[in-house]
């Protein structure tokens, strides 16, 4: 009989991890709590799923005679967590619903027995529905609160109003779990390795290195018909220590070539601070499509001119300072990440894009208003205020009395961060006709940009 196990973090609601001390853990907290758990689990069974942050489910069916009855598995894997540092609830059920109801409310009963998931999950609440996030509070307008609720609804009816995925949730609140577990699988790897019975103390020796073992790293990516979408490589130098580093290429690519440069500009820019006696270079494979440019497209760099113009532009201001800018999930103005360059979709028709411009000006969405040039980063300025509004500016070659001026405009969010923001910000007329955007961040005035 199938039994499935639900290790669950129990940092914070939400699987939510946290990188204090667990309460009841006896180790220190580890720095990867997904890979702690990930691990843990393994130690019971290869046959692992990641569901979400901090939640991992494990196939448990014929481990009893390995590690005794439910509840002894249930306690094992508690003190095994601790040992790691986390606190964990643990559930064991038929299905994913119910291990996942038995380690969120199983204080006392970590296990459900046998032909009671029905009865273990009627009590639950919508919200351990997997599947669509929308589905609880549509169910909830219908008045149901409940898994068991949602059992009792006719099948014709739901099929319905919601298609299969009516009748899916419907088994998940009876504890039929139809999908089969898909457990994780450790990372492939293309790997070569060199130990050296002499030193290489110049980058043009550890050069000859990266080219021989970049080499075998190609002809193995090239034999499974895949490119490397990371590479990794250690040096072991002459004083016992290892110096590790990796990065991503902007495109995937099993070019001898293109993987030499990549290595050695990277290790140019961050040279070894001894002689290496050693190397191992790794690459992990992904699968790229292979696409047909098109005639009517735009012409695009090739992966390896991107590659390595990156590369040089690495080696020259550091690894750490190239990237795509990518727009954070926050309300605080021009926050961004450097994410690694990847090669951009094919652009839009050209067709395409006029007849939207088209559609555009007859709905009067062009040429009306202005346009705001932004200043990057703002450019520091002094403001004399009179009656509390702006009266005069300065800020490098712009500089006036201001003789209109419309604000403040209160922009403030994340409190509960040690770097929290709070920006008042005016529109400004200068008596030559500028018309600017000043901001205000409580302690300094900067001009954000100027109209055109």
């Amino acid at each position: 009989m199938r039994r499935i196990g639900c290790v669950r973090l129990m940092s914070a609601p939400g699987a939510i991890v946290s990188s204090a001390p667990a309460r009841g853990a006896s180790g220190p907290p580890p720095s990867d709590p997904q890979r702690a758990l990930r691990e843990i689990a393994l130690e019971f069974s290869p046959r692992v799923e990641e569901a979400e942050l901090g939640l991992v489910y494990v196939d448990l069916t014929g481990v009893q005679g390995l590690f005794g009855d439910e509840r002894a598995i249930a306690e094992s894997l508690r003190r095994r967590a601790a040992v790691r540092g986390l606190e964990v609830r643990v559930g064991i059920g038929g299905s994913r619903a119910s291990a996942r109801v038995a380690a969120r409310w199983g204080e006392s009963t970590p296990a459900v027995a046998p032909g009671e998931d029905a009865a273990a999950l009627a009590p639950a609440p919508l919200a351990l529905l997997d599947g669509d996030p929308d589905a609880p509070a549509l169910l909830r307008r219908w008045g149901l609160r409940t898994l068991g609720e949602l059992a009792a609804l006719p099948a014709v009816s739901l099929f319905e109003r919601l298609g299969r995925e009516g009748l899916r949730l419907r088994d998940l609140a009876r504890g039929v779990d139809r999908r089969p577990l898909a457990p994780w699988q450790p990372p492939r790897l293309v790997e070569a390795s060199v130990d050296l019975d002499w030193e290489a103390s110049d980058l043009a020796a550890i050069g000859e290195l990266v080219w021989r073992l970049a080499g075998e790293v190609a002809a193995g990516l090239a034999r499974e018909d895949q490119d490397a979408g990371r590479l990794e490589w250690s040096l072991r130098l002459c004083d016992g220590s290892l110096r590790e580093d990796d990065l991503t290429p902007a495109a995937p690519t099993r070019e001898p070539a293109a993987l030499v440069m990549l290595v050695r500009r990277a290790i140019e820019s961050r040279p070894p601070p001894a002689a290496v006696t050693g190397m191992t270079l790794r690459a992990y494979p992904v699968r790229v499509a292979r696409a047909q440019p098109s005639f009517t497209d735009p012409p695009r760099p090739s992966a390896r001119t991107l590659a390595e113009v990156l590369s040089r532009l690495g080696a020259l201001v550091g690894a750490g300072r190239v990237g795509a800018p990518e727009l954070r999930d926050t309300h605080r103005p021009d926050a961004m990440t450097l994410e690694p360059v990847r090669e951009s979709p094919a652009p839009a028709r050209a067709g395409g894009a006029r007849t939207a411009a088209r559609e555009a000006t007859g709905r009067g969405l062009t040429g009306r208003g202005l346009a705001l040039r932004r200043v990057r980063p703002p450019a520091r300025a002094a403001v004399r205020l009179a009656a509390g509004r702006p009266a005069h500016v300065s800020a490098g070659a712009l500089a006036g009395p201001v003789v209109a001026s419309v604000g403040p405009w209160r922009s403030s969010g994340e409190w509960w961060r040690d770097d929290a923001w709070r920006t008042d910000e005016w529109d400004a007329e200068l008596e030559d006709g500028t018309l600017c955007r000043l901001a205000h961040d409580g302690a300094a005035w900067f001009l954000d940009g100027v109209y055109d």
